[in-house]
């Protein structure tokens, strides 16, 4: 058996901020069992503390899976790497520092500048995209438009009810097998 193949496996399955724990539960065993690894001490233990590191047991945290401590930890790691050497004085480090901000703010104003001046190409006719671009910066924008585009394809109302003046939904969400791995729940009012 290839070891690279059961690691994208199971990178796969557990970085997906899509599923909820009862989804990521059922996927897990089924990778288990097909790649025999039951008996395995490190996957078990890891297993045993999925409810600390496994986003789908921490989803419901707002905003949760769009960056996480490490990613912001290497970024800065990344920036200083670039522009300053450990054996820089304090007033080489601090020069360096200052260049790395410097080079920060410039591409901020850069992507702040074809935010405010440039229209990105639309995905839907929806007008929740149209006002997902005028609230956020482009980046943003291109990560919620995927998302919007994604829910066209993956989510459909699966049932609807009324009750004292409100309305409620629920939404399934789908995987690219059609398998449900979410629904959810939306009150109108």
């Amino acid at each position: 058996m290839d070891n690279s193949v059961v690691r994208r496996a199971i990178h796969k399955l557990v970085w997906n901020v899509y599923i909820d724990p009862s989804t990521f539960e059922r996927r897990w065993n089924r990778l288990i069992e097909q790649y025999g690894l039951r008996e395995h001490g490190w996957l078990s233990e890891m297993y045993h503390r999925r409810d600390e590191w496994i986003p789908a047991f921490f989803r419901d945290i707002p905003m949760c899976c769009l960056m996480k401590t490490t990613s912001r930890c290497e970024s800065s790691n990344h920036l200083f790497k670039t522009n300053s050497s450990s054996f820089n004085t304090l007033v080489q480090f601090m020069l360096c520092f200052d260049t790395s901000l410097d080079g920060q703010r410039n591409q901020q104003r850069l992507l702040h500048h074809t935010t405010e001046t440039t229209l990105p190409k639309f995905k839907t006719s929806l007008a929740i995209e149209r006002h997902a671009n005028d609230i956020y910066t482009r980046t943003i924008f291109f990560e919620v438009q995927k998302e919007i585009y994604k829910s066209l394809i993956f989510c459909y109302i699966a049932g609807e009810s009324k009750l004292n003046g409100s309305v409620s939904y629920m939404i399934a969400h789908q995987d690219h097998r059609k398998e449900i791995v979410n629904k959810f729940m939306v009150c109108v009012f």
